[in-house]
Order: structure tokens, then C-alpha cells, then sequence
């Protein structure tokens, strides 16, 4: 038991002496004095200014040794890298570390809207506007919420007019379905995106070298909320979680149009490495 706590707290160790290091790099980086003549608040905001400036030292520095070894125990010297030992040191909440706590909330609306193709039905469009107030007293879902609404502007529409027509809803979805059904049917969809977009904030959480953070969905809200003990940078948190996701082509190249560099690029190395052992010999 003694060994066991002595490695877990090994790693708490030395994680809070790399970060003492960039502490240290960050002070040598920044070493400024404050003008004469100052008053308080001038002197709080110049003072604000540094710490920020600091700031970026300190992350820049860490970001830069977090594949690098810290020291080398049994050959296992990948594995004892800042990163590794970061995330499993002992994991402090917020009352003991301080860090940002947010919540975030997913726009329903605009994913009910994306699943019709952006449909520009008059009576649909206002049954998402008035499903949204309505929210703000109700403890049902949105799109409970939304079937009711929708139904309240004319309770002889048929929200199958609008969906079955789409490809996607092709074979689920029939002009004849009822309103309950096509309910059923875009619940799936709709609750496959929220996840996602749950899913793609994990991924980004991992940018903020975060150890143990909390991430948590409420049901039937769409809103996520968020504990990240130790951030001192919120702004860079706002940045990475609100930025929008793009998609990139690349161009390739085939293997016919590399295959004849690529045997150069042999033919070079073998004569290197007999000529290196050559010289040895």
C-alpha cells in the first residue's frame, strides 16, 4: 500500500516540478517594473497586464515539455513525460485549485431547423419560436415542447408534410405518419447531434491540459456544463469551445506519381549507411 501511494504521489510530484520551472521561466521571461506615478487602480491593471503576459510564458512552456521525459525510471521514460504524470497526479476540484466552472447551452432550435433543411414553413418556423419560450417554464424536452406548439397554431397540420419529403427520413417517415411518429423518428436524430456536440467539446477540453476535468449533459435541457479546475486562462477556453468546427481537403499524391522518389530516396540511404559502416569497420 505504501508503494502504491508513493508512485501515485510520485506523479503529483513531479508535475508541480515542471510547473514550478515554467513558474520560474515565466518570472525570468517578464521581468518588468511598474511606472512612477501610478495610482492604485493603474498600478491593479499594470500589475493584470503582467500576470497575463506571464500567463502565456507559463503555457507556452508547458505545452512545449509535455512529450519530453522527466526523468528516466526503469526504461520507462515515455511514460514519465509532464503530460502523463499530469493527468494522473492527484486531481483537485475547483474549491481547492480554483479554475472556471461554465455552462454551455446547445441552440435546439437551430438543430430541429438543420434535421428539416432549413424548411421555410411559416407555421413550422413559429412553432420552434414558440417551443423556445415556452421552454424557459417547462421541464419537458424541446421537441415535446414543439409537437405541442406546433399543433397549437393548427391542430390539423402534419408535420410529416415537411419531413417525409427529406431523403434522410425516406423509408421512416411517410406522408400518412402522425405527428406522434415523426416525433419518434427525429428524436434520434436530434439526440444523436446533441451528443455529438457533447462529444466535440470533450476533445477540445483535452487542448486546455486539464487534469481530471467535468463535463456533464442534463437531460432534455441541451445544456452542458463544464468544470475545469486550474485554467487561468478563460479567455483561451472561450476561444477553443465557441470556435466554429471547419472541414479541410488536402490534396494527395497517387503512389505512381512518388513510387520512383521514393526508390531514389532507398538507394540514397542504403549507400549512406554502408559508407557509416564502412567507416566503422
Amino acid at each position: 500500500l505504501v508503494v502504491v501511494c508513493f508512485i501515485q504521489l510520485s506523479f503529483t510530484f513531479l508535475a508541480q516540478n515542471v510547473e514550478s520551472k515554467a513558474d520560474a521561466y515565466a518570472d525570468n521571461a517578464v521581468k518588468v517594473t511598474a511606472p512612477a506615478g501610478l495610482n492604485s487602480a493603474q498600478q491593479v491593471l499594470f500589475q493584470d497586464s503582467v500576470d497575463q503576459i506571464k500567463k502565456v510564458y507559463r503555457r507556452n512552456y508547458l505545452d512545449s515539455v509535455a512529450g519530453l521525459p522527466i526523468i528516466d525510471v526503469w526504461g520507462l521514460k515515455d511514460f514519465y513525460t509532464y503530460k502523463f504524470c499530469r493527468d494522473h497526479a492527484l486531481s483537485l476540484g475547483l474549491d481547492l485549485k480554483g479554475g472556471m466552472s461554465l455552462i454551455m447551452e446547445i441552440s435546439e432550435d437551430d438543430v430541429l431547423r438543420k434535421l428539416s433543411y432549413n424548411n421555410r414553413n411559416q407555421l413550422f418556423n413559429q412553432a420552434i419560436v414558440n417551443a423556445k419560450k415556452e421552454q424557459k417554464n417547462s421541464q419537458a424536452d424541446f421537441l415535446t415542447i414543439f409537437k405541442q406548439e406546433f399543433e397549437k397554431l393548427d391542430k390539423n397540420a402534419k408535420l410529416a408534410a415537411i419531413f417525409a419529403p427529406i431523403e434522410n427520413y425516406q423509408g421512416k417517415i411517410s406522408i400518412t405518419s402522425s405527428n406522434d411518429e415523426v416525433v419518434n423518428v427525429l428524436r434520434k436524430d436530434f439526440d444523436a447531434a446533441i451528443k455529438n456536440t457533447f462529444q466535440v467539446l470533450k476533445t477540445r477540453i483535452d487542448q486546455f491540459g486539464v487534469a481530471s476535468p467535468n463535463i456533464s449533459l442534463q437531460e432534455n435541457t441541451g445544456r452542458i456544463i463544464l468544470e475545469l479546475p486550474g485554467v487561468d486562462d478563460p479567455a483561451r477556453v472561450r476561444k477553443l469551445l465557441q470556435q466554429t468546427a471547419q472541414l479541410e481537403f488536402w490534396d494527395t499524391y497517387e503512389t505512381p506519381e512518388v513510387i520512383n522518389f521514393l526508390g531514389d530516396a532507398n538507394t540514397t540511404l542504403r549507400a549512406s549507411l554502408a559508407a557509416k559502416k564502412e567507416e566503422t569497420a
